[in-house]
């Protein structure tokens, strides 16, 4: 059976991270852990977080990273500037060092799908077919209710939610971190959410869009 603890939008907070990595050593570390991508901006410490995922990235049962859309704007922007001065003065102004941004480019991967579920930060877009998907629409994707292009679970954050839910074959993760809200996790196949206890504050403005 296949057993994962898959692990919603971070967005810079490293305290509820912490969290949910003690969690996860403590009485889950036997099912692989899978990140559903935006590890990046709005929180303090974007940096530490990518640090944290780094060190557990060692060996054949090393978790999946999944791209976001935080991710993917990241390395749009780094692609078009022209000089490694310049690139390098926008990755300090995002607070993320030159070896993290190279390993989210190396380790990120858009989709991650076996037998039972489809992981993806997004989901897919229910308007073109699976075999019809970009790799932006498993970032960018805002859809609630069931995906209808497939019959697996599709294990997804992106959208805020006061909560953790389940809406047909849609389970989204998103619970606000980096927002002021918690960082939350399913654990599956059980479908049981676990949320955090600290919260991670946005360190600055932030446009709902984002």
């Amino acid at each position: 059976m296949e057993r994962f603890f898959a692990v919603g939008d971070i967005h810079g907070s490293v305290e509820p991270l912490d969290e949910l990595l003690e969690v996860w050593r403590s009485n889950y570390s036997d099912r692989r852990l899978v990140f559903l991508g935006d590890y990046i901006d709005r929180g303090a410490d974007p940096e530490g977080v990518l640090q944290r995922l780094q060190s557990l990235d060692a060996d054949d049962a090393a978790p999946v990273f999944l791209m976001g859309n935080h991710e993917e704007m990241l390395i749009s922007v780094i692609e078009v500037l022209d000089t490694p001065e310049k690139q390098q003065l926008f990755l300090d102004a995002k607070r993320i060092s030159r070896a993290s941004y190279n390993w989210i480019v190396r380790r990120c991967q858009y989709l991650y799908e076996t037998n039972e579920y489809l992981f993806a930060h997004a989901g897919p877009n229910p308007a073109r077919s699976l075999s019809e998907q970009r790799p932006s629409d498993y970032a960018w994707t805002f859809h609630t209710g069931h995906f209808p292009q497939t019959n697996k679970w599709v294990i997804h954050g992106h959208q805020t939610q006061e909560a953790p839910g389940i809406d047909g074959n849609n389970v989204n993760v998103d619970t606000g971190c980096g927002k002021n809200g918690p960082l939350s996790a399913v654990l599956l196949p059980e479908l049981k959410f676990i949320t955090t206890q600290s919260r991670g504050p946005s360190r600055t403005r932030y446009d709902e869009s984002d």
